[in-house]
């Protein structure tokens, strides 16, 4: 008889106890903890997507809000535009175009001739543009002056084409260095709802 045989025939009342708790814990191994350790893991992993899931979640609402943020923004300075900047009717843009550039050649010592102008409608826009024609003579730096003027003014004034003299060239008139530039120009109003200029 072989020694495993020998204790196993000595000792059958621990023994057989014994390899029946072993197949026991074996299948409680098998049939229990395997599975809830997969389980766990796939929790685990299933959380990790979860916080991801969540921090994209608070990126795109950050995101979201920081784009409400600048649309409002932008909707209080368009308004701020329209109600404080532009001219607000016919009137007041005829007198941006005409007089207010007058007022600016007369300060900055240049002669001022104004050509035509007239209102149009903006396609797709309630907004018009009112836009004509400006010829300045005079000295070079008094023209850089009038044109720094009316680009820093309150007034919302659009220099649009800016054409040295009508033949292209410098008028020289006896040695004075008088330069003769045509202008561009335009401003942009917003009549009142329902109503033309």
């Amino acid at each position: 008889m072989s020694l495993w045989a020998r204790v196993y025939a000595e000792r059958r009342k621990t023994v057989l106890p014994l390899i029946a708790l072993f197949v026991v814990n074996l299948g409680v191994l098998l049939l229990g903890v395997w599975p809830l350790k997969t389980s766990v893991a796939n929790a685990k992993t299933e959380a990790f997507n979860q916080i991801a899931a969540l921090a994209d979640a608070k990126r795109a609402n950050q995101q979201a809000h920081t784009a409400r943020d600048r649309k409002n923004s932008a909707d209080v300075e368009l308004t701020t535009f329209y109600s404080e900047i532009l001219p607000k009717s016919y009137a007041e843009a005829s007198y941006v175009t005409r007089l207010f550039l007058h007022d600016v050649a007369d300060r900055t010592q240049l002669q001022f001739q104004a050509g035509d102008y007239k209102p149009e409608p903006i396609r797709e826009s309630r907004l018009w543009r009112f836009s004509g024609k400006v010829v300045l003579r005079g000295s070079y730096q008094n023209i850089r002056r009038f044109l720094y003027e009316v680009e820093t003014a309150p007034e919302f004034v659009v220099i649009d084409k800016v054409e040295l003299g009508e033949s292209g060239s410098v008028q020289q008139q006896a040695g004075t260095g008088v330069i003769e530039i045509g202008l561009d120009v335009s401003t942009f109003f917003l009549p009142p709802a329902g109503s033309r200029p």
